[in-house]
């Protein structure tokens, strides 16, 4: 009944919008959960709290939101980038809650008129699910807009 979605793709140096915000795509990163811990403490801390045995890689993207309008813009419930989820190795994961308010801690969701903010964007995948090597080799895509246009980040996989 319905007709598939389109599909826009950014890719890092690209703009685009997002709920009326100017949305800059960033750099991309891969760490091994000892590495993500070295790098960002809080990490070690959130993960000992959580009691999770999995062992996990972490996949930290960059993006930047700017308020170009005249308007305030304020993010509700449901339109918040902590909704965003990543699929990359067959695999789908939503973002770690509690590891994106502790690397943005000015994040409100809240964007006055010419305001500029550079976002982290942490997201993980088990490694039973898939291995370090395994998610440097894939596609990992970060969804933010699912119909009627499917709207993703693409970082490309390396090169087997």
């Amino acid at each position: 009944v319905f007709p598939n979605a389109d599909e826009k793709i950014y890719r890092t140096g690209d703009e685009t919008r997002y709920r009326g915000l100017k949305l800059i795509v960033g750099e991309m990163n891969m760490y091994t959960e000892t590495e993500v811990e070295k790098i960002y403490p809080e990490a070690k801390k959130i993960n000992e709290i959580s009691e999770d045995e999995n062992v996990k890689n972490y996949i930290i993207a960059k993006i930047i939101l700017e308020n170009d309008t005249d308007e305030t813009i304020k993010f509700e419930k449901f339109g918040s980038v902590t909704n965003w989820v990543i699929e990359t190795c067959m695999n789908g994961n939503g973002m770690d809650y509690f590891l994106f308010l502790t690397l943005n801690t000015s994040y409100s969701g809240l964007f006055t008129s010419g305001m500029k903010q550079e976002i982290l964007l942490p997201f993980f995948i088990v490694e039973d699910w898939a291995t370090y090597d395994e998610l440097k080799q894939d596609n990992k895509k970060i969804i933010f807009s699912l119909y009627p246009t499917k709207s993703y980040i693409l970082y490309e996989g390396e090169e087997k």
